[in-house]
């Protein structure tokens, strides 16, 4: 995924050869199939699907919305997160597109995603959801599910160590973290040994989304107008890093996403940088378990630590899909019928980006409900990482060596500036 942007000139090729096949025959017996024109008999229309949550529940919508629509079929498939950009540029090139899609990166596919900005659901989304999924005025995909990387936490390990409030700044960080090490519990545990999401993405992301306008920073970083030596915020990054690491489970540059999560619910150690998602190992392994989400007190400024890093999970419609009608109708489906709304708070467990529907704690959990909170507060932010998301992975591994204590301060920020500048 770190190679995202080389093939973007390809994938404005194949959209031009793509163009020339969906006017030829293939689309108009497809046209036909959707409007059941060439035959007295009304032709099956199958709306395919790609997602990346695998989220169970989806197909008892689909069979609903088949009920209430003869002769319509939705299909879903599962691409895991990893894969599902480079698996989508295949399934392109090879002719084979979807209906609807995730918004995986919105800026490398935003030619290919229909303007949804009429659509009845757009008055029903939380403030600063539309952003996610806004290019040059146009709405090119569906907020669906509201998303928050932070510091996830176990608040009974919390209150077993006298703990009544949760840090606001980097100093009561450090000294909740002793009060915990008193109490025999280890403050940390780390998934340093993922260099994309961990380090790359979410670590990194806490400095940039802290900066003033992340994106024209970035720009600056690339032209060589900004620079990251000598840059408090990100010389307080790696302040933060080195604390972790040594405050944490030692092993953290070999431990995996899914051994940290699970070391956190199975109270191995008392906070993660995690997202809300970690709410499914919750009700899987420890259901009950008190957990909450806060957010990650990388500095001594108050105001700069106020807010939980928000992404969204949304879908799109494929713009030159023969079926986008019927697709978006589907999509509407989805956050207004009764079984679309019910099935997305008790059976996906998940925070709606839509007003209008209600969670509550029996349903999606208590790190949700944090998550809710500081939504319904304004206290979120756009996660930054998709503007760089390029090096990531690159980033990460600048961040790796340092956690290794293979490089200082200076050393790290200095080849992470190279990495922007060299980005082309």
């Amino acid at each position: 995924m770190k190679q995202i942007w080389s093939v973007v000139c390809t994938v404005i090729i194949l959209g031009t050869l793509l163009s020339a096949c969906s006017s030829s025959g293939n689309q108009s017996k497809t046209d036909q199939a959707a409007n059941g024109d060439g035959s007295n008999k009304q032709k099956e229309v199958t709306i395919k699907v790609v997602e990346y949550k695998n989220l169970e529940g989806y197909k008892d919508i689909a069979r609903e919305f088949e009920k209430q629509n003869p002769g319509v079929k939705v299909e879903f498939s599962y691409i895991n997160s990893v894969d599902f950009d480079p698996t989508m540029k295949a399934r392109y090139a090879a002719g084979d597109m979807p209906d609807i899609f995730n918004n995986w990166n919105v800026d490398v596919w935003k030619d290919f995603y229909e303007d949804l900005s009429d659509q009845p659901w757009v008055g029903d989304l939380f403030e600063g959801t539309k952003g996610f999924v806004t290019r040059d005025g146009k709405l090119l995909g569906m907020p669906y599910i509201i998303e928050g990387a932070g510091l996830v936490y176990n608040k009974e390990l919390f209150e077993k160590a006298g703990i009544t409030a949760t840090p606001k700044t980097f100093t009561e960080l450090k000294a909740i973290a002793q009060k915990l090490e008193d109490s025999g519990t280890q403050p940390f545990v780390n998934s340093y040994g993922e260099p994309l999401f961990q380090l790359g993405a979410h670590f990194f992301n806490n400095a940039m989304d802290r900066v003033d306008n992340p994106v024209q920073f970035i720009e600056d970083l690339r032209n060589g107008k900004a620079h990251l030596v000598g840059n408090p915020m990100f010389e307080q990054m790696l302040d933060v890093l080195r604390f972790s690491a040594e405050h944490g489970n030692h092993k953290d540059l070999t431990t995996d996403g899914n051994t940290q999560a699970n070391d956190l619910v199975n109270g191995k150690a008392a906070m993660a940088l995690q997202g809300n998602w970690i709410q499914d190992n919750v009700n899987k392994s420890n259901p009950g378990l008190k957990m909450g989400i806060m957010p990650y007190p990388f500095t001594d400024d108050i105001n700069l630590n106020d807010k939980i890093n928000m992404q969204i999970y949304s879908l799109a419609v494929y713009n030159k899909s023969p079926n986008k009608e019927i697709a978006k109708k589907f999509l509407n489906f989805l956050v207004t019928s009764d079984i679309g709304k019910k099935t997305l708070v008790e059976v996906f467990h998940q925070v709606p980006a839509m007003k209008t529907i209600k969670p509550t704690e029996q349903f999606v959990g208590p790190i949700n409900m944090d998550l809710l909170s500081y939504l319904e507060q304004g206290k979120v932010v756009p996660v930054a990482f998709w503007d760089y998301f390029p090096i990531a992975t690159d980033i990460g591994q600048v961040l790796q060596k340092f956690v290794a204590n293979k490089t200082n301060s200076t050393q790290t920020l200095k080849e992470i500036e190279t990495l922007f500048k060299n980005w082309r």
